[in-house]
């Protein structure tokens, strides 16, 4: 009785796994497609998931891709739904990408024009104010970001953990950034601090 119960356990284990995964991958395999100047959605095997009505389309990403849909005549901005069409952010954004790591690089619309980039959550929350010419995905719980012509880090709070000073500057891998002062290259850790400080 024992071994019975526990192989029970063992196999609702294995469903339950077998099911998040498949769940995973069919989130996953909706491509973007394009005919007559609207995109929908494709899975692996071509068949439309959902259809052509969209103005710009990006990919699936964490169960969400950016959109921008129509409302009549009226082109919206950029929002985001999940796999079976429904918008969960609403049309709020200039600018709008990828979701990776629970975040995405987003524009708001409040500002006009302006395309200054900052983060949100899937909420569409921004977690770190719209503020930057330019900025890269978190990698190792911070991300890189431009502005004024010089690169620095924040993170996800929207803290400015390492100010923008470099000329150029690469995401971090294994705690480390290899940046550029002038022609001088130097590498930091997470803290802003040299353990190479720039040379020629």
């Amino acid at each position: 009785m024992k071994n019975l119960v526990i192989s029970t356990i063992l196999l609702c284990i294995i469903l339950s796994s077998t099911f998040a995964q498949n769940s995973k991958a069919q989130i996953a395999e909706l491509f973007p497609v394009i005919q007559e100047s609207r995109w929908g959605f494709i899975d692996r095997s071509g068949k439309l998931v959902l259809p052509f009505q969209f103005v710009a389309a990006g990919r699936f990403s964490e169960g969400l891709a950016a959109v921008r849909p129509l409302e009549g005549n009226v082109i919206l901005d950029w929002g985001y739904i999940d796999s079976s069409g429904k918008i969960v952010i609403k049309s709020q954004f200039n600018v709008a990408y990828e979701f990776e790591g629970g975040f995405a690089r987003a524009a708001s619309n409040q500002a006009g024009g302006n395309k200054r980039l900052g983060f949100i959550d899937k909420s569409g929350n921004f977690v770190v104010k719209p503020q930057f010419e330019n900025a890269w995905n978190f990698s190792e719980g911070l991300a890189r970001v431009f502005d004024d012509g010089k690169y620095g880090f924040v993170d996800s709070k929207g803290n400015i953990v390492i100010d923008l000073m470099f000329d150029d500057a690469e995401d971090f891998k294994n705690g480390v950034s290899r940046i550029k002062l002038g022609t001088r290259l130097g590498y930091i850790d997470k803290t802003g601090k040299y353990f190479w400080k720039p040379s020629k």
